[in-house]
């Protein structure tokens, strides 16, 4: 590969002299212009080509520093490894683009981090099919305590929405009256949704709670946390509490389109305080 590259040093040379010696022909029989235009052309000619090379030693370099590596790999391991710096590579590629993956077991800590940055808006939706999802909010623990925390202690600036999404089919959490009315009958879903509305930092999390009401086996729904419409967070919740690694991305067009996704279901959604057997009681 190192000789290719050596070849079209010479290819580059032999170009320019022969742009060259044409320019002189053509000013020896006082063409000036076009031997101006033929030099133009070259030297642009030139720089592409020579960007295009650039661009290959580069790629040399990648691939024989990689090659190296490999080398130094038990033989039983090297295909592995080979997989592994694709896999890097593809997760790279993504990281460029704006977009990553996060683990799950550090998908609360880099939430966190998220809302630290915070000074308008924060918009999130959570799924909660499963009552073990409304029961992390009643009484959170560890990492999710730190987040419930970071949600209370936003500034007074910021406008935090969040729709939670239950289960219609779920008897257990609310009923409907005779006039069509669909109250919540659960102790805990009532305590949570209250404490999500209360005045924070003293009471609650200040929020503005609506609710949407929908059927188990949709799934197309994600756990959303947007702050800022700088970045985004989302999470694949299959409706029996297991959850997918977070993909975090602050690339504007994908941003752009969870916002949408989540002001559509923010109209479809309804105030939390519609299902509420006593709004004005305190949480």
């Amino acid at each position: 590969m190192r000789r290719r590259l050596d070849r079209y040093t010479l290819e580059l040379l032999f170009l320019l002299s022969g742009a060259v010696g044409s320019a002189l022909e053509e000013i020896i029989v006082h063409r000036t212009d076009i031997a101006f235009i033929l030099l133009f052309i070259t030297v642009m000619l030139t720089i592409w080509m020579a960007a295009i090379r650039s661009d290959l030693s580069a790629q040399v370099d990648d691939a024989l520093g990689e090659r190296d590596v490999i080398s130094k790999v038990d033989p039983r391991w090297r295909q592995d490894a080979q997989a592994e710096i694709a896999k890097a590579r593809g997760e790279i590629a993504l990281w460029v683009g704006g977009t990553r993956h996060v683990e799950l077991s550090s998908a609360l800590r880099y939430q966190v981090e998220v809302l630290d940055m915070a000074k308008m808006s924060v918009r999130a939706i959570h799924v909660a099919m499963d009552r073990e999802s409304l029961m992390r909010w009643q009484n959170p623990q560890n990492r999710f305590q730190q987040l419930v925390e970071k949600y209370r202690t936003l500034p007074s600036s910021v406008r935090s929405r969040r729709i939670l999404v239950l289960n219609i089919e779920d008897v257990t959490l609310s009923t409907v009256t005779v006039d069509g009315q669909r109250v919540i009958t659960d102790a805990v879903l009532d305590q949570v949704c209250r404490f999500q509305m209360a005045t924070r930092p003293t009471d609650g999390l200040g929020v503005e709670l609506r609710i949407l009401w929908v059927s188990p086996t949709r799934l197309d729904i994600t756990d959303l946390l947007l702050v800022d419409d700088t970045e985004a967070c989302s999470i694949q919740n299959d409706g029996r509490g297991q959850f997918s690694d977070l993909v975090a991305c602050i690339g504007s067009v994908e941003i752009d389109r969870l916002a949408t996704v989540f002001e559509v279901q923010w109209s479809q959604a309804l105030p939390a305080e519609r299902y509420l057997a006593n709004p004005a009681a305190q949480p």
